[in-house]
């Protein structure tokens, strides 16, 4: 027999007898309610948790008369007297876990009086949101963190046996990587070469102040998608500051495979962001490193070039200063730079005739070489006509940007905004790059973190890493 048609059977009858009282005067099959247990509500889609809606709060089962139970309450029913509107989000949208979602809506009594009028909004994952609503003007708020998951998002304008709601479905995306290292890595999400190690204290080091070291750390368990990035990650090197070196970097590098990304690592020495056909692992010629699409945001803190004095490091850095810069490709010069005087595409210097800085006996540069009386790079990711360098005018947006001391053996909090022609990095929420180059395209990939030393050392150390994926509408 159906429930409705029961309870009235029932009722019909007069079956209920008369029901023993406690000493506080309440009935034994009577709900005992605390205020901390009371959600206020219409009918049952209003409770979660395994709740019912009894006589306007949501209550354990256990606690409702079992007539009611078997009877169920109304179901929602749109009610021409009350008028609900779902302004935001977007039906069909997409937002972050870590983001506040902001909810409006309008909610307003179109026939008789708003006295007893109850306003919420509710998520099918997430339960009932806390709601703000003006009686004045109608409208209703709410600014929520949602859990992962598809939502329907419901607002329901609600006034005794009468009920009014909308409702929109958004996708709440976790982050794609949030690792703070204090558990030990996994190893099918995780791989590790040469010195790098999680540490014992919670985050990843990749040269310990030895000298002479090269570590990488790279999550292999999916790859970061191509057109944008959002990362988040926290850096720390020290204590030599004065004689600290070499660098860290973040690098991302656009493979088909692990195998294939190995194959690439396997040519990238030094911190890791640059081709080197000098390591002994190394099985790739110049012209198919050539194709290997990588990126780099690198924390430099050792100066090279004959700018800097020390000539036998070609290329040149942008600055003998600390500093951060975008590299691409396996090129260890920061994206749109090329120092005055490098001399590529230059006459050779003839047998006797001197130059400012540095040359070769050869009369080139470092990394350059004399072919035909014309200095031409050695290898093709020093080439600023193959990658689009240039000797950058005063306005000229650039990837790189000079730093003080950041070897202070201190934690410091960095972020990589990347999107179709530009670049936007901050140091400590100060904003240091902020680049606009039409023709710079981030191609994706894994993504890892690397660093070295060389004849000077340094801890290089990566902390609290956040990446965000693509995120996109899930029925």
């Amino acid at each position: 027999m159906p429930k409705r048609l029961l309870l009235f059977f029932a009722l019909s009858l007069g079956v209920f007898s008369a029901c023993p009282e406690n000493s506080d005067g309440t009935a034994d099959n009577e709900p005992q309610v605390t205020e901390d247990e009371e959600t206020s509500c219409s009918f049952d889609e209003q409770c979660f948790n395994g709740q019912t809606c009894y006589e306007g709060d949501c209550i354990d089962d256990d606690l409702v008369p079992v007539a009611v139970l078997d009877a169920g309450s109304l179901p929602p029913t749109n009610s021409s007297a009350i008028e609900v509107v779902f302004l935001a989000p977007a039906d069909r949208s997409t937002a972050y876990a870590y983001e506040a979602v902001e909810l409006s809506g309008t909610v307003l009594v179109v026939d008789g009086d708003a006295e007893g009028l109850v306003v919420s909004f509710t998520s099918s994952l997430d339960g009932a949101l806390e709601t703000a609503y003006d009686a004045d003007n109608g409208e209703a708020s709410a600014t929520v963190a949602l859990s992962p998951g598809t939502h329907t998002l419901t607002l329901t304008g609600s006034r005794g046996a009468e009920n009014t709601s909308a409702t929109v479905s958004i996708t709440v995306c976790d982050y794609l990587i949030n690792e703070d290292f204090a558990d030990a890595l996994n190893p099918d999400d995780w791989k590790v070469y040469g010195d790098a190690q999680r540490m014992a204290d919670g985050y990843l080091e990749m040269t310990n102040n030895q000298n002479n070291r090269y570590g990488k750390i790279y999550y292999v368990a999916q790859t970061v998608n191509a057109g944008s990035l959002t990362a988040h990650f926290k850096i720390y090197t020290g204590p030599n500051d004065a004689t600290g070196a070499d660098g860290f970097s973040v690098t991302i590098v656009d493979a088909l495979s692990v195998a294939d990304l190995e194959n690439t690592l396997s040519c990238m020495g030094g911190i890791g962001n640059a081709f080197t056909l000098a390591a002994e692992t190394c099985n790739s010629t110049a012209e198919e490193l050539m194709t290997k699409n990588t990126f780099s945001i690198e924390f430099d803190t050792f100066a090279n070039g004959f700018f800097c004095n020390t000539p036998q490091n070609g290329p040149t850095d942008p600055t003998c200063e600390d500093h951060i810069a975008i590299n691409l490709n396996g090129s260890a010069m920061p994206y749109y730079w090329l120092p005055e005087g490098w001399g590529d595409y230059e006459d050779c210097l003839e047998p006797g005739e001197s130059g400012d800085g540095w040359y070769d006996s050869d009369g080139c540069r470092a990394a350059l070489d004399c072919e035909n009386g014309t200095c031409l790079p050695v290898f093709p990711w020093f080439d600023r006509q193959v990658l689009g360098y240039g000797v950058p005018d005063e306005d000229t947006p650039r990837f790189w940007a000079a730093m003080g001391n950041i070897e202070d053996s201190q934690w410091h909090d960095v972020s990589v905004f990347l999107t179709a022609g530009q670049a936007r990095v901050t140091f400590d929420d100060e904003e240091i790059i902020n680049a606009t180059v039409p023709e710079f395209d981030f191609k994706g990939g894994y993504l890892g973190f690397t660093g070295g030393s060389g004849g000077a050392s340094n801890y290089h150390r990566f902390d609290d890493v956040r990446i965000e994926g693509t995120c996109t509408y899930a029925e």
